[in-house]
């Protein structure tokens, strides 16, 4: 998407500054400005690092997502954006790899579910973590290496388009004739 679009679905810093919850939970921290840039860096940190918490199996994503785009200083609205990965409707197709994942490495049995409840989840709890922590590491380090190589290409794809436009003005004018 690019970037004039993103900005204009970004909230208004007035809006922000009004909300009294947000001040005092956050202070003038959110109001940083390296947390709301527009940058191949910030975006793609975000991006990587909302991508590894969106999977791993905790509560509260958006909250860790938040607490670590304002401390460290990259995009806030791209790392709680992705986060939402991992969502009740995609739990099952993101955690059950995982979990054979870490089920293997830990040289546990696999065993499916045959209902899933809180006592199947705590005594499997270490193999999933492990394979969703080793999972959305990787995916993390890829989603920063895509958004930075997707990112290049749209920038060079712009320059071609201005060194065409600008030879064709040079091409039409009339001392050219």
């Amino acid at each position: 998407m690019p970037k004039k679009r993103l900005k204009k679905l970004l909230p208004q810093r007035t809006v922000l500054r009004e909300n009294l919850f947000l001040r005092k939970l956050f202070g003038s921290r959110l109001f940083d400005p390296h947390i709301w840039y527009l940058n191949k860096n910030t975006i793609s940190i975000g991006l990587g690092c909302g991508f590894f918490i969106g999977y791993l199996p905790i509560p509260m994503q958006m909250a860790v997502a938040a607490i670590l785009a304002i401390c460290f200083r990259f995009n806030l609205p791209a790392a709680i954006m992705i986060v939402w990965i991992s969502n009740p409707l995609t739990w099952v197709a993101l955690y059950y790899p995982a979990y054979k994942l870490g089920a293997f490495i830990l040289g546990q049995q696999n065993i499916p579910p045959a209902r899933l409840n809180v006592e199947w989840f705590m005594n499997h709890y270490p193999a999933l973590f492990l394979g969703c922590f080793i999972i959305g590491l990787c995916g993390g380090i890829g989603c920063i290496i895509a958004t930075r190589i997707l990112w290049r290409l749209h920038i060079i794809r712009r320059w071609l388009e201005r060194k065409r436009r600008v030879a064709k003005k040079k091409g039409s004018t009339p001392s050219s004739r």
